[in-house]
């Protein structure tokens, strides 16, 4: 059993409230699980862990630790209100349980995320959900679509912002975020150079409506991996722990 010193966070990465300590046990599979210490009860929420040359992002959900992300710490240069933590639901199996999960939608009417995608076994689910925001569909870019899982259909659309990446995003930051993150993992297949090209030649000047299709939840690749990241909304250095964990290069 250890001791970790937890500060809650906002949407944002913003430390919100005061740190508390919390005991950690490992399960049979020597993964973390937090408990309650004190009086204080974690039921869920999004919180920060500093470490000497890195922290961590922990999503706690009825006291136990559902996922983790470990990043370099480092002096930030991006923010934009439609990257945010809250944007991880139904990312990686696990879910905000205050989160419904249209709002995977209608993030992006609210300007919080750049695209998402709502989709349901239901038929009538999916109907109910056209017909309730039929006039915030026909506003933006916007896919319907039919796929099979099993034989079994699923019915979904996908939705995205107007413009460009450059004119929704600073790309210079973005930039500039990704090269501190991962110059200590840039090799011969992907290193300073593949970043520049994403984001100044693949990316700046391209309609975000034009990666609509994307397949962002198979990424093959470190680029792909990057362009889901921003295209769902996910925090940079979210992006960066998967990257660096799964090691796609």
């Amino acid at each position: 059993m250890s001791k970790h010193i937890l500060y809650p966070i906002d949407d944002y990465g913003i430390i919100s409230g005061d740190h508390f300590v919390y005991t950690c046990n490992t399960d049979d599979n020597n993964n973390e699980i937090y408990i309650n210490y004190g009086n204080r009860c974690v039921v869920n929420g999004v919180f920060l862990k500093k470490d000497k040359n890195t922290e961590n992002i922990l999503i706690i959900a009825q006291g136990s630790l559902v996922n983790m992300y470990t990043y370099k710490a480092i002096s930030r240069n991006f923010t934009s209100e439609m990257i945010n933590y809250r944007n991880l639901h139904l990312c990686g199996g696990w879910h905000f349980p205050d989160v419904e999960e249209k709002e995977c939608v209608t993030r992006v009417f609210d300007g919080k995320k750049p695209m998402g995608i709502f989709a349901t076994f239901d038929r009538q689910a999916y109907n109910d959900f056209i017909n309730e925001f039929e006039d915030d569909l026909s506003m933006y870019p916007s896919l319907y679509s039919t796929k099979f899982v099993s034989e079994n259909p699923v019915y979904s659309v996908a939705v995205c912002i107007h413009g460009t990446f450059h004119e929704n995003f600073d790309i210079d930051g973005l930039t500039l975020d990704y090269i501190d993150y991962l110059e200590d993992s840039f090799n011969e297949y992907f290193n300073i150079e593949q970043i520049h090209f994403l984001f100044n030649d693949i990316l700046k000047n391209k309609e975000v409506s034009n990666f609509i299709q994307f397949d962002y939840g198979n990424p093959r690749t470190v680029i792909d991996t990057i362009i889901a990241g921003l295209l769902l909304g996910y925090p940079i250095e979210t992006t960066v722990s998967l990257i660096k964990d799964v090691l796609f290069f």
